[in-house]
């Protein structure tokens, strides 16, 4: 009897011992954690604006200057906006059309942008990709595509110091391949990139399938659905939608008149996406904001509405920066500061 007894006490001993063990385990384990959550958490930061849907703010749209030294252009005028007390920065491209389109000055503009103190959207531009040859004089970009999507877009969060939580057209599998389509929301107003390049949207006039164009058509139509039936469930005041190309136009503010699809040879590559952009518009309720990067002219710009719709189109010949104050709560939520900044 007396040996049982210690054959319990010893397996009493042994359990304690075990239990004590798992606990200064855990707690290891947790300390040890402890930075990498904190990490975690500091990198999933998203934006925080004072609370209540009526608080103004104001966000920048900067282009890529195609003209002079448009990289010290486009790095100063980063650092302004990123001394400015700005919500986010949406950068139309990272390069001047004549620049190579190497892994080099791509990672190079990528680090510029991680560096800088702010939030920061990339809108991929026409010469970023689509015009890249090889050394061979052939297009290669298609394969300039593939890396720039796997190098700016490879999580969900925007560039800069600041970054912001997004979501991507390629959490959806069947579209996993264009994560350069993003949307965020801020009081009220949803705000999304859609890649559409201003060559015309990238439509090529050649025999056969023109697939890269086809299937980003495919992808733009769902995200275009996706976006408006999200603005319409959350009864959003405003949807804001920035583009390299212009989807409606020259003069849709002034006419209405619509683009027409035009011959096999000379299709415009927006028309049909404006269309569908102007079915989706009659069922919404709030304010459709566009934001392109296709203006020929270097005027001060501003919104030209028609309806409920407004077209805001800027030039990339100096790679001017403009601020745009939004005012969720007015019937008129969009101000554009006129002067480049």
């Amino acid at each position: 009897m007396h040996s049982a007894w210690q054959r319990i006490g010893v397996a009493q001993r042994w359990l304690t011992s075990l239990a004590k063990g798992l606990v200064t385990g855990l707690a290891l384990s947790v300390l040890l954690a402890a930075p990498c959550l904190a990490q975690t958490a500091t990198a999933r930061k998203a934006l925080r604006l004072p609370d209540g849907s009526a608080k103004s703010y104001s966000f920048a749209v900067l282009s890529f200057a195609q003209q002079g030294d448009g990289l010290t252009t486009w790095q100063q005028q980063l650092q302004k906006l990123a001394d400015s007390n700005l919500s986010f920065v949406v950068a139309n491209g990272i390069k001047a059309t004549r620049e190579a389109c190497s892994d080099q000055l791509y990672q190079q503009r990528k680090s510029v942008l991680d560096e800088i103190d702010s939030s920061v959207i990339l809108n991929l531009a026409a010469q970023d990709w689509s015009e890249c040859l090889s050394q061979d004089g052939s297009s290669n970009a298609i394969e300039r595509l593939s890396r720039l999507r796997e190098l700016f877009f490879s999580d969900e969060f925007s560039l800069g110091t600041r970054r912001l939580e997004l979501s991507r057209l390629s959490l959806n599998p069947k579209f996993r391949n264009f994560p350069e389509n993003a949307r965020w929301e801020i009081n009220g107003v949803l705000y999304a990139t859609i890649h559409l390049p201003a060559n015309n949207n990238r439509y090529l006039a050649a025999a056969g399938r023109n697939s890269e164009f086809e299937d980003r058509q495919v992808a733009n139509r769902e995200w275009l659905k996706k976006l408006f039936a999200l603005a319409n469930l959350r009864k959003e005041k405003a949807l804001v939608l920035f583009a390299d190309g212009n989807l409606m136009g020259a003069g849709f503010a002034q006419s209405g008149k619509l683009r027409s699809a035009g011959s096999e040879r000379q299709r415009d590559g927006f028309a049909d996406l404006q269309q569908r952009l102007m079915k989706l518009a009659d069922k919404f309720n709030g304010r459709i904001l566009l934001i392109d990067h296709a203006a020929t002219s270097n005027a001060a710009p501003s919104i030209q509405w028609r309806g409920k719709i407004g077209v805001l189109s800027l030039s990339t010949q100096q790679g001017n920066s403009y601020r745009i104050k939004v005012h969720p709560s007015k019937s008129q939520p969009f101000e554009v500061n006129r002067k480049a900044f």
